[in-house]
């Protein structure tokens, strides 16, 4: 099971934002072993982390309580979906 910290960190590493602004940009989900880690800039993204490394990306068309229902529900984003070799330059 993941500390606090390493589902911080893996949410920030996931998301791309540092990890010193991730620390003050997280939220405990109640009744779960889980943390929403978000970026509240414009365009920021955030996830939803649980203590078992599994995570779930939350779409910006949807607010934070319908998210946690999903994920909940079992909704999760598999973590290849996250490629470190992503870049807007190829296309």
């Amino acid at each position: 099971m993941l500390k606090l910290d390493e589902q911080i960190k893996l949410g920030a590493e996931l998301i791309k934002i540092p990890y010193e602004f991730a620390k003050s940009h997280y939220r405990t989900i109640e009744n779960s072993n889980a943390i929403c880690v978000y970026s509240p800039n414009k365009g920021g993204g955030a996830i939803i982390v649980g203590d078992d490394g599994q995570v779930m990306l939350c779409d910006s068309a949807y607010g934070f309580d319908e998210a946690v229902k999903q994920y909940n529900n079992g909704a999760r984003t598999p973590l290849d979906c996250f490629n470190e070799n992503d870049s807007d330059d190829e296309f």
